[in-house]
This record gives structure tokens, sequence and C-alpha cells, in this order.
């Protein structure tokens, strides 16, 4: 076996413990995959520059744990496979790459399958259904994969109840190539914890609230730019410009639309499709006070 199964700690020890690694949860951020969280929010949280997000509010995370066990236990029902709960706050390890880690939902055993296989458990809100139509989204493919790597194991069937009312589940079998390819950029990222270098920034949201989380705040002082940001600062102006043209392009063709809709509801294009154009009212409400930070070029 490839895995060194560590004690049972309590969930706090448990949390801490993870900073020493890369999870399966964190696996497809690390390599830039993720649309919760970015490559440089993991690597800040990794070297304790900024706190892991408090989840212990989120209603989602709550209700998903509490589910486990009844989506466990309807799993083992229609599948007919034995199935068993992993021992809580227990961390698996890669023998060869301690930092690579994972904390399965549960273990199964599968026909066909000489070693024990994993389950891992989800829920999704049925606003997300389409994006399970044709199997699981990449990101939860990087954590199955990697738990597999970790494990040593050939199948992760992930489960899903999504909408609190359809249960789907999915056999993910052990990908070589995927994992071949996956090793060295959880490598590269760890690399730049270990050395605390942060990583590459992207176009992600998630990157732009990971820079704030690091600098919330100015200090009014100015820093020498490096060589290659007179390259930034054109193609940043370049972009502007021509998403300000395209901005004015969509008002125009809009307004083309409202024009021709008028007093109307709706308007139909010849091939069926329909505009709308409402009558809305959005109530009064007061926005609590915040700060934040806003990037504007200044004239010389």
């Amino acid at each position: 076996m490839a895995t060194a199964t560590e004690q049972p700690r309590t969930r706090e020890q448990w949390l801490e413990d993870r900073r020493s690694g890369i999870g399966a949860s964190e696996a497809a951020a690390a390599i830039g995959v993720s649309p919760y969280k970015s490559a440089i929010e993991l690597w800040a949280e990794k070297c304790g520059l900024v706190d892991a997000p408090d989840l212990s509010g989120n209603e989602p995370v709550e209700f998903g744990v509490r589910l486990e066990p009844v989506i466990l236990d309807a799993y083992a029902s229609r599948s007919g496979r034995k199935v068993w709960p992993h021992e809580q706050n227990t961390i698996v390890r890669h023998r060869q790459h301690s930092w690579l880690s994972c904390t399965p939902d549960a273990w199964q055993l599968v026909e066909g399958v000489e070693d024990d296989s994993l389950v891992q458990i989800k829920t999704a809100g049925a606003f997300v259904a389409e994006e399970w139509r044709d199997g699981p989204p990449l990101h939860y493919e990087v954590q199955c994969q990697h738990e597999m790597l970790v494990t040593d194991t050939k199948v992760n069937t992930i489960v899903v109840l999504i909408g609190g009312q359809k249960l789907r589940y999915f056999d993910l079998t052990r990908n070589e190539k995927f994992i071949a390819a996956l090793v060295p950029k959880l490598e590269e990222f760890w690399r730049c914890v270990e050395t605390r270098t942060p990583p590459a920034v992207d176009h992600s949201q998630a990157c732009a609230k990971a820079l704030f989380k690091l600098h919330p705040f100015d200090n009014g002082e100015s820093v020498a730019l490096p060589a290659e940001a007179t390259e930034w600062d054109a193609e940043l102006q370049d972009a502007k410009a021509r998403a300000k043209e395209l901005d004015a392009f969509i008002t125009e063709r809009e307004n083309m639309f409202k024009a021709s809709i008028g007093e109307n509801t709706f308007g139909v294009l010849p091939d069926g499709h329909r505009y709308s154009w409402k009558s809305q009212t959005r109530a009064e409400y007061t926005v609590p006070e915040s700060t934040f930070r806003v990037l504007r070029r200044l004239k010389k």
C-alpha cells in the first residue's frame, strides 16, 4: 500500500493538520480548476497569511454533513454494495509524498475489484443539476483521482443528492495518465508553499478576492513595478478600449430592440425567439458600510 493512515484527531486538530499538505478537496484549487477557490488563495491559507473561511455557519456545508449518513445508506440500498464510513477526522497520507493527503467519506466493496474502494458523497442544488448530467464536474473528478492516488485504490464512486430529491452515482476508475499529469502540478504548487512563493495570478474572481484578503489596505507609499508591467499596461488599456467599443455596440443593439418593442411587453423574432422589456420595481434597502479597494490608471 502507498498510504499511511493517521490516528483519529479532534476536528480542531484535523483542520490544523490539513495545512501540512494538499487534501483531495483542495487539489482542484491547487491546479487552478476550482470554481470556488483560486490557487493563490489556497497558497495564502497554507502559508498562514490569511485564515481559511469559517464554514461553521454555512448551511449547505452543515446539511451536506448531516445528510452524509442518509445518502450513504441510500446508495448502499440502491447499489447493493457493502459500504462503511471512514473513521471521522482521520487523515490518510501518501507514503512517498506525505504532503498529499485525503479524508475519504466512506469505503465499499465493488464486485470484480479485489481491494476496498472509495465512496465520495456530495449534495448539490437543483440549479446545478445540468452540471451532473453526463458525470461529475471536473473539480470533483480531480478530487476523486487525488483520493485514489493517495489511498492506492482503483475505484472511487461519487454519490450526489441533487436538489434533495434525486440520487445519482458514478463509478470513477483510476486514470493513470490523469494522475501522471496531476502529480507534477501538485508538486509545483507545494513548492510554492514551501518556498512561500505565490503562484501566478489568473483571471478568476476568486483570485481577485484572494488578493484583497492578502492586501486589504494601502499604505500611501509607492513601489517600482517590474519592467514587464509596461506590457501589462498596454494590454490592459487596449482591452479596456475594445471592451468600451463592445459595450457601446451592445447598448446600441439593445436600444434598437427597445425602440421596436415600444409599449409592448414582448418582441417576437421571425424564428420564434422572443425578447421581453418588462417593468420592474426594486425595493428600497440600505447597503451596510464596507471597505474595498479600486484599481484605476492615473494621469502622470
